[in-house]
């Protein structure tokens, strides 16, 4: 216990865990103030969206009015003659408060484009994006949920989201190692791992102190930058809702999750992932006995990992899945769990391994 507290105040009170902490300071405040900056910017650009599509809608029927008639460029004429009634309607709704009809007229659009476009018409907006996007506005209105600028919401859980975005697609990974990545690695380098040594205690509990210590450290990280977001948001957003839908797509099969069930998912998945990125890395340490080149080779495998195991292995033989957990949990949706038990195994058996080896280590 005493050599656990120990390491905790040599990393808490260490100048790279106070940058660190700043860093996260930073990006959770800038970001937010990012977001409110650009809310005339964004909606501009949603302006100038519809706008695009009406003056696209207008060239096209003008050159299909002009072509010889026949079923089907009549049809064609027709649809997207309405379809250019409802981007009228959906113009000034664009700027405006009632956003209900607004998604309700986009949609109409939408749906209207595609029996334009299955007709054999051609437009600038993909078939691939019509469907995700009535059912993600049918969501929204069915729960009564306002919608939000994706990239830039200064509504709470859209701005949490935000950021635990960035934190579990491998930045928590990064961010830790950076702090933690030669706890071990030092001993050796210094030579004070010899001085341990001479404690009474075993080989085993200098690794279980550091591993203890890196789990603090994590959860220490991941409590201060949530809040802080929570904190910005909280003050200066708006209240918004945990239950707005995130886009899911799993095996062509299109579903929603929830901004709670997004983060709380990832933040699990990504402490599992954290707890073999430390086994992996105590492990390489005892063995290469250098911080640089022990981090590397870390970061390494658990992004050649992730790569390489992403085709023709199940989740539940990948315990690499969620080191980028964000994208993962959008490309598995409910079934987030399935890659745990695997990661976990494997964390345990390396954490083993590391102990059998600090065991047998007679030589520094």
């Amino acid at each position: 216990m005493r050599l656990f507290i120990f390491e905790v105040k040599k990393i808490l009170f260490s100048r790279r865990f106070l940058y660190t902490f700043a860093i996260l300071l930073f990006v959770g405040v800038g970001l937010f103030f990012r977001n409110f900056a650009m809310q005339d910017l964004a909606l501009e650009e949603e302006v100038k969206r519809v706008t695009a599509y009406t003056q696209e809608a207008q060239s096209i029927l003008r050159v299909l009015q002009k072509s010889p008639e026949s079923g089907q460029t009549d049809e064609q004429i027709q649809h997207l003659a309405k379809a250019l009634n409802l981007l009228y309607e959906w113009a000034p709704l664009v700027k405006s408060t009632n956003w209900e009809k607004r998604l309700q007229i986009e949609n109409d659009f939408l749906q209207t484009l595609t029996l334009y476009k299955e007709a054999g018409g051609d437009f600038s907006i993909q078939n691939s994006a019509i469907e995700p996007t009535i059912l993600f506005n049918e969501q929204l209105l069915s729960q009564g949920i306002e919608p939000t600028f994706e990239n830039y919401s200064t509504n709470l859980p859209n701005y949490i989201k935000q950021v635990a975005t960035l934190y579990i697609n491998i930045g928590a990974i990064v961010l830790l190692l950076l702090v933690v990545g030669d706890l071990l690695t030092l001993e050796f380098e210094q030579g004070s791992i010899r001085l341990l040594y001479t404690q009474p205690i075993r080989k085993t509990a200098i690794l279980h102190a550091k591993w203890a210590t890196t789990v603090v450290t994590y959860l220490l990280l991941t409590l201060g930058l949530f809040g802080i977001t929570w904190g910005v948001g909280y003050l200066f957003g708006q209240v918004g809702s945990f239950a707005y839908p995130i886009f899911v797509e799993v095996d062509g099969i299109i579903s929603f999750i929830t901004i709670r069930d997004y983060i709380i998912w990832g933040l699990l998945s990504t402490t599992i992932v954290i707890l073999l990125a430390i086994s992996i890395l105590f492990l390489l340490s005892l063995f290469i006995k250098n911080s640089i080149v022990t981090l590397l080779i870390t970061i390494s495998i658990l992004l050649i990992g992730f790569f390489t195991m992403q085709i023709g292995v199940v989740n539940w033989l990948n315990p690499f899945l969620y080191v980028f957990a964000g994208l993962s949990i959008q490309q598995v949706g409910t079934s987030w769990y399935q890659s745990i038990p695997i990661t976990l195994l494997l964390a345990i058996i390396i954490y083993i391994l590391a102990l059998l080896r600090i065991q047998r280590m007679r030589e520094v």
